[in-house]
């Protein structure tokens, strides 16, 4: 009768904790809906001035950029929890990675008016940095979840992130803070998922508490551990490890090889867009326009077969929707890959559930991008196919 009493009480807890989740999950779609659709009614009025449509502009960026992260957020743990999500090792320098997040972080602040709140950075390997086996990806995703929940409970002191070689056989990262602290008997609660959410402390604060949730379990993945030590009032410091795996000496790495990345490098190139969304084919034509690329586009995958066999010759790279009308993107890719090698074909896909980067490049693609992407993010993809790698080759002959 006793256990059948617990297991209704912990019945009724977890219920109670999954309504409040869904609850805050609602709020936290519905606000940058809200501030996507408000402002995007507002640009529809013709008398507005420059200054207050970009205005409107940035805030709906911001909206769409929320809502993408919360969609990540709760995608990654859905791959984690299923046993889906696949730890990519590569070798990677530490240092870079370290460094190349400061400056988002540093707009994050300005962002959120946080002028009192110093950024520092601490690299604890000087010179070259560290070259070492792990996944940057996902090394930037903790390092970026760790900082920016710093940031959201930071409103004065400093915020500063790094890493040190204090631990044998492992890196040891971290994240200080002089924010609002947790109380001891909340620091284990707080890497729960749903948990986070009920805290009085957290209520003044956006966020669904999955980006710590999920932070420990990628560290987990990884090979390492994730802690945190806090005084409330006075800050926090999280912790996290990860294996220290050294690239061997004699192994070659190319680390930004080529840095020059100019527009003009890809003026009079044909690029054969594969894409039967008009919104989307608008998109990337209007992108595309900008570095003066020629545009041969498709719909659907027997369509982009014949059509590059009538332009192969023209044709320098393929940019290949994965879900298309008929042959999908995956079969179009393989025909296209028998008829000529030597095209690029970079995928571009919705899909973010399980290994979509490895099934794309195991049926013939190059390289992948996902949706939604930027403008910047396009051309660095194309750039990188068209003109980085074959520079690399030619150095290499």
């Amino acid at each position: 009768m006793e256990e059948r009493k617990k297991a209704q009480i912990k019945a009724e807890e977890a219920d109670k904790l999954k309504t409040a989740f869904l609850a805050n999950m609602s709020h936290e779609i519905r606000t940058p809906v809200n501030s996507i659709v408000g402002f995007s009614d507002l640009l529809k009025d013709s008398d507005l001035d420059l200054e207050t449509r970009r205005l409107y502009l940035d805030h709906i960026t911001a909206g769409g950029s929320t809502l993408l992260n919360l969609i990540n957020d709760i995608i990654d743990i859905s791959r984690i929890e299923a046993g889906q999500l696949r730890i990519a090792e590569e070798a990677c320098n530490v240092n870079s990675i370290i460094k190349e997040l400061f400056p988002t972080f540093f707009e994050q602040l300005k962002k959120r008016d946080k002028t009192n709140v110093e950024l520092r950075i601490t690299a604890g390997i000087n010179g070259s940095g560290l070259l070492v086996h792990t996944d940057p990806i996902r090394l930037k995703q903790i390092v970026t979840n760790l900082v920016n929940n710093a940031i959201k409970f930071t409103d004065t002191g400093y915020i500063e992130y790094g890493f040190d070689m204090k631990l044998p056989g492992q890196i040891r990262f971290y994240v200080k803070d002089t924010g609002i602290g947790i109380p001891k008997d909340k620091q284990e609660i707080i890497f729960l998922r749903f948990r986070q959410v009920e805290e009085t402390y957290t209520r003044n604060y956006e966020g669904t508490g999955l980006g710590l949730a999920i932070s420990k379990k990628l560290t987990g993945l990884m090979g390492g551990e994730m802690w945190v030590e806090s005084t409330p009032g006075s800050g926090s410091v999280f912790y996290f490890t990860l294996p220290y795996r050294p690239v061997e000496a004699d192994r070659t790495i190319f680390i930004n090889p080529v840095t020059d990345s100019d527009p003009s490098d890809l003026s009079g190139k044909t690029v054969l867009v594969v894409e039967d969304e008009i919104s989307n084919f608008m998109l990337i034509e209007s992108f595309l326009s900008k570095w003066n690329i020629n545009i041969i586009h498709t719909t659907d995958g027997e369509g982009t077969i014949e059509k590059f066999k009538e332009n192969q010759h023209l044709i320098d790279l393929i940019l290949m929707d994965i879900k298309i009308q008929g042959l999908d993107g995956y079969g179009a890719t393989r025909e296209i890959k028998k008829i000529s090698d030597s095209v690029p074909i970079i995928a571009q896909t919705a899909y973010a559930m399980s290994d979509e980067k490895d099934k794309c490049l195991a049926c013939g693609c190059d390289d992948y991008i996902s949706k939604p992407y930027n403008k910047q993010q396009l051309f660095d993809v194309i750039h990188r196919n068209l003109v980085l790698y074959r520079k690399i080759h030619r150095v290499e002959q």
